[in-house]
């Protein structure tokens, strides 16, 4: 899947001068040999720095918010040895040497795997879908007293009364920006309010739900790498957006563009996810998109000028709106 084609980038093409770089990697304790910027970063700057005494690492410039950054970092840390994610080396926010936060990350072999999915067999596909499924139960396992967005240790610095307040204050204040009715024709409008009072119910049933939620669980965020003849997860990255809430969020991500993707993923992921105590409600794929549909909105009322990304929102829009 090309997630290029559906996203723009944050900053494009963003790169620190070498000074600030070098004082960003000594702080860190690194003598680099090479540094190595790689693509993707929708919202971060990412490098392979390979050190003199041949130690690899990931170094990330984060973009995001301090809260976001502390976040993430968390996420990582709790995470370890539970499925695959980045150890973390080196932490600063705020770096006087580039006004950005930065993350000295271990770095993961693979590849993303919405770069290679498309060439993959029936089989593989189900291999992957299952160890996903597992992971993601795994990861919706670590619980909160409440839903919120947290920063730095899990500390909750933007606690809802509930999931279900949290998710629908933002949607009616999505549904009452000027740029959503701009960018949608008049019909569109009245059918997305009433989606959205048709869906509350959904919503109000998961009220109390405050489990770990990825947020942007998909393709573009998972590492996999080719093992004895089969394909292995080998990383789940970029946390910056991670918050207390109800799992169904990370699904709905998932299964965004699922008729895009190969119908031999669901079976073997939520039979997976299962196994290992995830629970799903009879109507999880509705549900799912109807919690996804607000990461949709976030999109279109972004005042940025962002055309791939808008055309993307405008699309699940409509298919959320009008398709089967």
């Amino acid at each position: 899947m090309d997630f290029e084609s559906k996203f723009d980038h944050r900053e494009s093409g963003w790169r620190p001068d070498d000074a600030a770089l070098q004082a960003v990697l000594a702080d860190a304790g690194i003598a680099p040999q090479a540094v190595e910027w790689l693509p993707g970063g929708f919202s971060n700057a990412n490098a392979k720095v390979t050190a003199a005494d041949g130690g690899v690492f990931l170094l990330r410039l984060s973009g995001m918010s301090a809260r976001a950054f502390g976040a993430e970092t968390a996420a990582l840390k709790r995470l370890r040895g539970i499925v695959p994610v980045q150890a973390v080396h080196f932490v600063r926010a705020n770096h006087p040497a580039l006004s950005r936060h930065v993350a000295l990350l271990e770095y993961l072999p693979g590849v993303a795997l919405c770069t290679v999915e498309d060439g993959m067999t029936p089989q593989e596909i189900s291999s992957i879908g299952a160890q996903l499924g597992g992971m993601l139960a795994r990861i919706h396992a670590v619980g909160f007293a409440q839903s919120g967005f947290f920063g730095e240790d899990f500390a909750m610095t933007a606690p809802f009364a509930d999931f279900h307040a949290g998710w629908f204050g933002h949607m009616r204040a999505c549904l009452e920006n000027a740029l959503l009715a701009e960018r949608l024709t008049a019909r569109e409008m009245e059918d997305l309010k009433a989606y959205a009072e048709a869906s509350e119910p959904i919503i109000q049933s998961m009220a109390g739900q405050a489990r770990l939620v990825h947020s942007d669980f998909n393709q573009k965020n998972i590492l996999v790498e080719k093992r004895g003849g089969g394909w292995a997860v080998t990383g789940i990255l970029d946390w910056e957006f991670c918050f207390s809430g109800a799992p169904l969020v990370d699904i709905g991500n998932f299964f965004r563009y699922a008729k895009e993707m190969s119908p031999h993923y669901a079976a073997a992921f939520v039979e997976a996810y299962a196994e290992n105590g995830g629970r799903l409600p009879e109507n999880w794929r509705d549900a799912a998109r109807a919690l996804d549909l607000l990461s949709m909105l976030s999109f279109l009322t972004q005042k940025e000028d962002r055309p791939k990304t808008r055309t993307t929102a405008l699309a699940v829009l409509r298919e959320t709106l009008y398709g089967d």
